[in-house]
Order: structure tokens, then sequence, then C-alpha cells
């Protein structure tokens, strides 16, 4: 094999637990020029450390050929995914590393020319692949945090690409929270005290305002929310679903609780997503 010939030792293939791969070989155009790569995570036989993720590139002899290795964060593979997050012609590969100790890891690879480089590094404990920033055939990372500290609450940090390269938005803080927090347009928890009227009159001037901009949204009522892309249900400031107002009506008990206590039949009936 390409892999065990370019390491010049026997490699162990490694199998994801969850994600879009239940393979350790992926394959997949990670530059964007047209051609598919290969992605493999394995460990090395001789060594208990940590997993290893190679690219290979296909050779003009219908073989493979190793460009590039990066040694993971642990000897787990928790999950493995992956999304245009740099533009529609390209793909990079999510990586979520599993400790011993129950600890998550997200890292972000991205291949180029220039070679394999993480794009993101850090701990986590749920994530969301979504356009949230209405880029042309492009997706968003969103990531939730641990907390610093037991109660802490609910750490939200956004990877975004732009024109000047990729940017990690600043995190939120939602604190040891129970309702909803909505990825889409609008601002803060002062929408839980206006009536409904001033609530739908706001929020539209919001968007107005707010464009094609990401925005985050704390709230209580789940009409603040309701047509948000994505929604977070959060119990004493835990991920408890996420998805669409629909999608959420189908699946997550505790927002089908909120939402019954809340709405009419014909808003329990929309589909939501939709301003």
């Amino acid at each position: 094999m390409a892999l065990n010939s370019a390491l010049g030792v026997t490699a162990t293939l490694k199998y994801p637990a969850s994600g879009d791969f239940l393979s350790p070989l992926l394959f997949g155009d990670w530059d964007g020029d047209g051609q598919d790569e290969a992605a493999v995570l394995y460990t090395l036989d001789a060594s208990a450390g940590n997993v290893y993720l190679a690219i290979l590139e296909p050779t003009e002899e219908n073989g493979w050929r190793v460009t590039q290795t990066a040694e993971g964060l642990s000897s787990e593979v928790e999950s493995v995914n992956t999304a245009h997050l740099r533009d529609e012609n390209s793909l990079q590969i999510l990586v979520g590393y599993a400790s011993a100790q129950g600890d998550r890891y997200m890292v972000v690879y991205l291949y180029t020319e220039d070679g394999l480089q993480i794009i993101i590094k850090q701990a986590y404990t749920e994530m969301i692949l979504a356009n949230l920033t209405g880029g042309e055939g492009t997706q968003d990372l969103v990531l939730a945090l641990p907390a610093e500290q037991e109660g802490g609450g609910l750490n939200l940090q956004l990877l975004t690409n732009t024109e000047d390269g990729f940017r990690s938005a600043q995190t939120l803080a939602i604190g040891d929270y129970s309702g909803c927090a909505a990825l889409h347009a609008g601002i803060g928890d002062s929408f839980s005290a206006l009536d409904y009227k001033t609530d739908v009159a706001l929020r539209r001037a919001l968007k107005a305002e707010t464009g094609d901009a990401t925005v985050i949204i704390v709230a209580q009522r789940i009409s603040t929310v309701l047509h948000a892309n994505q929604i977070l249900v959060l119990e004493d400031g835990r991920i408890v679903g996420k998805g669409t107002h629909a999608q959420l009506m189908e699946s997550c008990p505790a927002y089908q609780e909120i939402a019954r206590s809340q709405l009419s039949n014909k808003e329990l009936d929309l589909k939501g997503g939709e301003a």
C-alpha cells in the first residue's frame, strides 16, 4: 500500500465511531483542483500514540502517493465529516478526536498546494454545519465549547470564511440557561419583555439593518426564533436539540413542550427557516 511504502512502517487503519464517514479511507476534492484525492486515518503499529491523517494524491500509474501527514490529538477518532468551508469547489476535513477522559477536540484540516494546514483546533461538545453567513455554496462551522466551570453555561464559536481568509468569531457566553438560541437575525433576550406585535416589528427592523450578517439570538419565546436557519435548544446550559422549527417539532421533546405551551396551532404547523 502507498501509505506503508511512504511511511516505511506498517500502519493500522483507524475507523471513526461516527460522522459522514465510517471508513478510515476518505475520498474527495480536498484542494479544489477538480480531481479527487484520498485521506487516510491510521496509527503506527509500534506505537500506542495518536492517530495520524495522511493525504494521498493519484499518480499517472493509477497508484497513490502520500503528500502530507499530520498527527492528531488523541488515539481515538470520534467523528469524521467534510464541508465546503473555504469555497464550493474544495472540501475541508473535520475530525473529532476523543480522549480517554471523555474530552472532545475538533480539528479542521485545509489541504492546498501549500500543504496540509490546521484551520482550527478546539475543545468542543457539539457542532453544527450550516450556511449561516449567506456564502455561495459554502458552509459555516459552529462549535459549542465546554463550560469553563461546572454550571457555567454554554459558549458558541463560529468559524466562517471571508475575503481575508478564515475568521473565528468571538465566543458568546449564554450562561446557565434553558430556552432557545437561534443562529439567524436578532439580538439578546430583551425580546421576551416585548408584546408579540412589538416583537415582530422589532425583528423585521433588525433583519433589514443586519442584512446578510449572522446574528445570534438568545430567547425564551419560540416566536422570536421560529424562522431561524438553526435553533439550539438548551436545558441548564446543555444542548438537547438542534435544527429548524419543523425538525425540532419532529425530534426534540423539550422543544415540543415549549412550542405547544406558547404557539397557536397555525404557528405549530409552520416549517420554519423562512423569513
